[in-house]
């Protein structure tokens, strides 16, 4: 099924400014990934296992629920 290609009023259209880019060190992109990375498994419910030495500092909230 081909989507149409129209804009409809609703929908917001949101540009990229080509500007100054911020360029993250290989730490804080392997970190981005990694967290992405454990969403997209959450939200597939994929259980994952996280070793007590990337479990975060105790200043992070945890969900009791």
């Amino acid at each position: 099924m081909k989507q149409s290609t129209r804009v409809s009023r609703r929908q917001l259209a949101l540009w990229f400014e080509r500007g100054d880019r911020f360029q993250p060190s290989k730490e804080m992109r392997e970190e981005l990934t990694r967290a992405l990375a454990d969403l997209l498994l959450e939200a597939l419910g994929v259980k994952v296992q996280v070793p007590a030495s990337q479990s975060g500092g105790g200043d992070e909230s945890e969900d009791h629920a």
